[in-house]
């Protein structure tokens, strides 16, 4: 089981991510700015074993919460879905999907075996 801070804001798809997060028996930690992934993850990092990181968030958007995020904490697997853009363009701009298994990508829309293989990918 893992903790897993969710950023999303289209509380639709992050209701769907939270229940499947719930089904493979992980906790998730649910918050639909950027900003409060920020200050969530600040607050409880010690607690966080994965994030899942919408890329295109109104105000504080990905890139930024991703670098806040890395500066608090360079080893924590994060998990960036878009519905827009493809690997490389988010590699491009972010420079972090490397293959380290630190930061991949997950295209929008998933299904529950594309996320439950990246997780264990990224936990392992």
């Amino acid at each position: 089981m893992a903790n897993v801070l969710v950023v999303e804001d289209e509380e639709m798809v992050s209701d769907i991510i939270e229940s499947l997060l719930k089904y493979l028996g992980h906790e998730p930690i649910v918050v639909q700015t950027g900003q409060e992934g920020i200050d969530t993850f600040r607050a409880r990092s010690g607690f966080i074993d994965l994030v899942i990181l919408d890329w295109i968030l109104p105000g504080v958007g990905g890139a930024e919460v991703h670098d806040e995020i890395r500066k608090n904490r360079t080893n924590i697997p994060i998990l960036i879905s878009s519905g827009y853009g493809t690997t490389d363009e988010i590699s491009e701009r972010v420079g972090a999907i490397d293959g380290d298994g630190k930061t991949d990508f997950i295209p929008k829309p998933f299904t529950l075996a594309p996320l439950e293989l990246k997780i264990a990918e990224m936990l392992s």
